[in-house]
């Protein structure tokens, strides 16, 4: 019994770890070519990556992991961002120009929803006996689609046997607010590691 209890410990601690590891931002911003189904990049400083299963993510991830498909003489890479639920980004470009170490200039669909966080203090309160001055956080969704002006996308790696596409990207655009005004965003340190699987098993 006492043996059963540190096995069924060990592999409760291997699971945490698993999903500790799979939960950690950081996991998804090593550059990798084994078919991880992780994308990540950098947007104007702010690290971005795709968005983070649920439960134990090698059994029952509750939302597609990043990926690749084939579809209609192209290829395209594309994933769900974090902590924005309805945030995308897709790049596609023609499967014959899928070369190891090819240099692409690829089709770009980036939306995004932004969820800002405006802390600041509001117009002072009375009442009986008080006086007080609150904290106001704003917190006011904007759904943003992006112009994108130029982009690259440089193959790593591609494994058609192992369905494992690999790669890097930067982009360069603008997009407008929602009081209209124009703002320039850059991509950097772009990285996927993809299969085909949306839902893989490891």
């Amino acid at each position: 019994m006492k043996n059963f209890l540190h096995f069924l410990s060990g592999i409760l601690l291997l699971l945490a770890m698993v999903s500790c590891e799979r939960l950690n931002p950081e996991v998804y911003f090593k550059e990798t070519s084994t078919g991880r189904n992780v994308l990540s990049f950098t947007l104007n400083k702010e690290k971005v990556y795709q968005q983070i299963s649920g439960g134990v993510p090698s059994y029952a991830p509750l939302m597609r992991h990043a990926t690749y498909k084939e579809e209609d003489g192209n290829i395209i890479v594309s994933a769900r961002l974090h902590h924005k639920c309805f945030s995308f980004i897709s790049f596609t470009v023609p499967a014959d120009k899928v070369t190891e170490s090819a240099e692409l200039t690829p089709s770009v669909v980036f939306e995004y929803l932004y969820l800002p966080q405006i802390a600041h203090w509001g117009a002072p309160e009375t009442g009986p006996g008080y006086t007080a001055t609150p904290l106001v956080i704003d917190r006011k969704a904007e759904y943003r689609k992006l112009t994108v002006k130029s982009s690259t996308l440089s193959i790593r790696k591609w494994a058609e046997d192992e369905k494992i596409l690999s790669g890097n990207f930067t982009m360069t655009g603008q997009y407008s607010d929602s009081t209209g005004k124009v703002h320039k965003f850059r991509v950097t340190d772009g990285m996927f590691d993809v299969t085909d699987q949306a839902y893989p098993l490891n």
